[in-house]
């Protein structure tokens, strides 16, 4: 994950219309966790289905491990496809944003299938954690090294190298200090 979530994610998050993605926000939620959630339920009970001695929660573990979209697929297809910006706009949106979804369905799913017990309560908690934590942690983060940044320019520091090694470490401490965290 670190080696390759954290910047796919970051250059992707990087290059997205932040004012398209607050006009499509409602859109882009409601794909984001109620398309992941229904994949999850619908596939999961799929794959029981079709392969019986497989237990329901591993079938939902399975669903949520395939459920979210890939930001870097759906901006490879978008460049062969001629899409409608806004429709573009709203599956990038979309593919950043669901990976919170998949993941509590995918740690819930995996809980209930080493403990037998599943609390929607607690899972809607949890998911409410995680997005709003992890909305937070990278806003807060994001904002620390800029200010990082922006101090060593105006300290006379503009050795090239020294900012691009902080421009390629940045997705990882984002998401290093997020997954320590737990969000």
């Amino acid at each position: 994950f670190v080696l390759f979530i954290a910047p796919l994610l970051y250059n992707d998050g990087k290059h997205v219309s932040r004012t398209e993605l607050w006009k499509l926000r409602v859109p882009i939620l409601m794909l984001a966790v109620g398309l992941v959630f229904a994949t999850v339920f619908l596939i999961g009970y799929a794959i029981h289905w079709m392969i019986p001695s497989i237990p329901l929660p591993v079938a939902f573990g399975l669903a949520a491990i395939l459920s979210p979209t890939d930001a870097v697929a759906v901006g490879s297809l978008a460049g062969r496809i001629r899409l409608p910006s806004s429709l573009t706009h709203l599956l990038e949106g979309e593919a950043l944003m669901n990976d919170a979804s998949g993941l509590v369905a995918f740690k819930f799913a995996i809980a209930a299938a080493l403990t037998g017990t599943f609390s929607l309560a607690n899972a809607s908690v949890s998911f409410l954690f995680i997005a709003i934590g992890g909305i937070a942690i990278g806003a807060i983060t994001a904002l620390l090294i800029s200010g990082a940044r922006l101090w060593l320019r105006r300290s006379g520091l503009e050795d090239e190298t020294m900012h691009m090694l902080v421009h390629l470490l940045t997705p990882f401490a984002l998401y290093m200090i997020a997954e320590h965290l737990g969000v």
